[in-house]
């Protein structure tokens, strides 16, 4: 050691005396060293204490500085005096408590601990400072100081932000800056969302066989997992090819987060039978016969279609009769259809369920657009 500041602390009950005022200048680092006296103890390990001088160089004895607004700090222990560096990091402009305490570490593994009384270690400000390597408030240069080591920073971000006020001379330290890294990243926050989730194929008719489909998906932002249907997926896919045979409706659902918020989306597919409408002058009603007409895979009666019904031809509309039965209106009357067949009814993939057939009490109606209720 070469910079040193021999003290003894005297304990009077919790008052602490000290033979030198502890004063320094933000920036100084020295070696504090303390002899400390108390007659109230009569023996540390095992030793007798003589006019109170702790007896304390012993290997199972150490000892910890306490540090008002920061972390515990180690010290050691030479010729029966507590040694504590005094760094730039536990320094704040003004005056600041520090307390000793003494661990003894038992042979059955327990510990017996002594705290002296807190005493003030008074720090004022340089009228310059000679060394800016370390950052500090005020005189921090860019390219040549560097972020100091961590103190602890009381102010924790939790989606609350603590200010910390900064006077001339504080520490730039990692803890700090990422503090107010922290702080900003709550403000700037936007959680993720799924911005797309798609089907190749999302309808499809009774009956009919998909060897596979074809889902895809992006997200907001770069996620922390992803999830189909409760699989995690490599995070680097935005694809994936579900495999078939696939003949009843499914399905699927996405699921991720960015650490702070999960969400979930889901696509499928829905397996529909036609709704039919056209014109037609013929009068065999059959499957043939529907499949001329105009189709829409729907689950609905419901439907508004526009057709030019010329000479001999009438307005046809077809729909499984589980549909129910439909209301019609043209140009704001309402009827003008009547129901003239009920037929099972096979579609293209080979699917049969009955059908009702409706057809206009007219023909040769020219363009005309039908409201299906």
């Amino acid at each position: 050691m070469s910079i040193v500041s021999h003290n003894t602390l005297k304990v009077n009950g919790l008052t602490p005396i000290l033979t030198n005022k502890l004063k320094f200048y933000y920036g100084d680092r020295l070696n504090l060293s303390f002899s400390i006296n108390n007659k109230l103890i009569s023996e540390i390990n095992s030793e007798e204490v003589i006019d109170g001088l702790l007896p304390i160089d012993s290997p199972n004895i150490e000892a910890k500085m306490l540090i008002e607004n920061h972390e515990v700090v180690g010290t050691i222990i030479e010729d029966n005096n507590v040694v504590f560096m005094l760094e730039p990091e536990y320094q704040t402009i003004g005056i600041t408590k520090f307390q000793i305490v003494i661990i003894e570490h038992l042979e059955d593994g327990s510990k017996e601990i002594l705290h002296t009384p807190p005493f003030p270690i008074e720090i004022a400000e340089p009228i310059g400072y000679y060394d800016n390597e370390q950052a500090r408030v005020g005189y921090a240069i860019v390219g040549k100081s560097r972020v100091a080591q961590n103190v602890a920073v009381t102010a924790a971000i939790d989606y609350e932000y603590t200010m910390t006020v900064w006077k001339t001379g504080d520490l730039i330290t990692a803890d700090r800056l990422n503090n107010i890294e922290r702080a900003l990243d709550s403000l700037l926050y936007k959680a993720i969302t799924i911005s797309s989730f798609n089907i190749s194929k999302s309808v499809a008719e009774f009956g009919e066989t998909l060897a596979n489909i074809t889902l895809s998906w992006s997200f907001s932002k770069l996620p922390t997992y992803q999830r189909l249907d409760g699989v995690e997926l490599d995070l680097s896919l935005r694809s994936f090819v579900v495999e078939g045979p696939i003949t009843s409706n499914k399905t699927f659902k996405m699921e991720t987060s960015d650490g702070k918020t999960s969400v979930s989306r889901t696509t499928g597919i829905t397996f529909y039978n036609g709704r039919y409408h056209g014109v037609s002058a013929e009068s065999v009603y059959d499957s043939e016969f529907v499949m001329k007409l105009t189709k829409t895979l729907t689950n609905s009666r419901q439907n508004t279609f526009n057709v030019s019904c010329g000479d001999g031809q009438y307005v046809y509309f077809a729909i499984p009769t589980r549909f129910g039965t439909p209301t019609f209106s043209v140009g704001g009357f309402s009827g003008g259809f009547v129901k003239v067949s009920t037929l099972d009814f096979t579609n293209k993939f080979g699917y049969t369920e009955p059908y009702d057939i409706w057809k206009s009490e007219n023909s040769n109606l020219g363009k005309i657009a039908v409201v299906v209720g």
